[in-house]
């Protein structure tokens, strides 16, 4: 099996305004970047949710987590 895409999808909100944050993903140390708001993805009251996809990801076993800012 070759290479494929994955979308990584977090749930993250600032407490006073829920809005002014930054959503990052890692494999292991590596930082896969920053995750998208995607307002379409928000059903209450799961919001607001960050969107990245992760491209070329070779089969394995992995270590993903995300960080809020």
């Amino acid at each position: 099996m070759g290479p494929t895409n994955v979308r990584l999808l977090a749930y993250a909100q600032d407490r006073e305004d829920g809005y002014r944050i930054k959503v990052e993903f890692f494999e292991g140390t590596n930082s896969l970047g920053f995750g998208t708001f995607v307002p379409s993805l928000c059903p209450a009251p799961y919001c607001p949710n960050f969107v990245l996809t992760w491209s070329n990801v070779t089969a394995g076993a992995l270590h993903l987590d995300r960080r809020r800012l």
